[in-house]
């Protein structure tokens, strides 16, 4: 998987067939990723609040990353679903190879260097905010050049199309999670 990875991240395209391996590890790299993302800040609210309230501080740490979990994996099955519905419908792929595992083993390592320049750059609301947004970019020009190399009827303008509308829909679907989830933790035990 680490192969794939590799040449799919940087820029080489690869077909269906090199995808050789379970489902669950580039599943288990975007958790370990995204786990490793929420760490430093799940750690701070901890540390702030354990002399006084050591099981409410980490109930409420495992809390907020079960629902950053919940979101991306809601935001990701809603993208890739319409990356789906688009390339079928548009008659660009016709169903053969396996399009989650290709997209996942193409984004988890943009995944992880997106942690690894959160962490170099710091929190969100200074010079990070740049640095998030331009991996974002990358990652989306990744799946779109890793379906390129594996479609051969689809060209890079449709494939950046498609990871366009689903990665939006995506977001927006994962952002709606969360506030729902926040919104109904609020409602049920108040501020």
């Amino acid at each position: 998987m680490f192969i794939a990875s590799l040449k799919l991240l940087l820029l080489r395209p690869i077909g269906f067939e090199a995808l050789a391996f379970p489902r669950w590890q580039p599943v288990a790299a975007h958790a370990a990723a995204l786990l490793a993302w929420l760490m430093p800040q799940m750690a701070s609210q901890v540390r702030a609040d354990w002399v006084t309230h050591r099981w409410n501080s980490l109930g409420s740490a495992l809390a907020a990353a079960l629902v950053w979990v919940l979101a991306y994996a809601v935001a990701w099955w809603v993208g890739f679903g319409l990356i789906r519905g688009l390339l079928r419908a548009g008659r660009r792929w016709d169903g053969d190879g396996d399009l989650f595992k290709l997209l996942a083993t193409a984004t988890w390592p943009v995944l992880a260097l997106l942690v690894a320049a959160a962490a170099v750059t710091g929190p969100w609301g200074n010079r990070g905010d740049a640095a998030m947004v331009g991996w974002l970019l990358c990652g989306a020009f990744v799946a779109a050049r890793a379906m390129t190399g594996a479609i051969p009827a689809l060209g890079l303008s449709g494939a950046l199309v498609a990871t366009a509308i689903g990665g939006v829909l995506g977001l927006i679907s994962g952002t709606v999670v969360m506030l729902a989830v926040v919104g109904a933790s609020i409602a049920i035990g108040g501020l």
